[in-house]
């Protein structure tokens, strides 16, 4: 499984009491959370090659 899957399910869970309070369903706030989710996983494995090539 990608490392992004992992990271979605954890904010989604982080997520899913501010989505009940707003009466937004979980997988409508989750998909709305993935391009964030997929851009820090990116960002945070980009960053850790740079480190280890230099």
């Amino acid at each position: 499984m990608p490392s992004w899957f992992y990271a979605l399910g954890i904010v989604g869970y982080l997520a899913a009491p501010v989505a009940e309070e707003a009466g937004l369903p979980k997988p409508l706030v989750m998909s709305g959370l993935l391009p964030l989710v997929v851009g820090a996983v990116w960002l945070s494995i980009r960053q850790i090659r740079r480190r280890l090539e230099s």
